[in-house]
């Protein structure tokens, strides 16, 4: 069973901020491209599969909530008929009373 997604932070810096920061560069020498794409895609995966996560369950929510609805409709109608006819049934025929 999985748990609730987590919201997410309310600042998310940009991929700017993350490069030019240089807090960040002071603790990692490298300027090697692949070795700082990796950094950064560390620090921006999680995000992205929990947003990921977050649009496949609302997805999920919308088509259950629009299959319930039809549904509920289907059964409606056809319960509808049931009691129509049992009451038909139950009503005495003419010229059998």
């Amino acid at each position: 069973m999985t748990s609730l997604p987590q919201p997410l932070p309310r600042f998310i810096p940009t991929l700017t901020q993350i490069v030019d920061n240089p807090n960040r560069l002071a603790h990692q020498p490298e300027t090697d491209p692949a070795a700082l794409f990796s950094s950064i895609w560390l620090q921006i995966e999680p995000i992205l599969k929990r947003r990921i996560a977050e649009e496949v369950t609302k997805m999920i929510r919308t088509a259950l909530t629009e299959k319930g609805a039809e549904i509920e409709n289907l059964l409606h109608d056809e319960m509808r008929l049931f009691a129509q006819q049992a009451v038909l049934d139950a009503m005495p025929k003419k010229g059998n009373e």
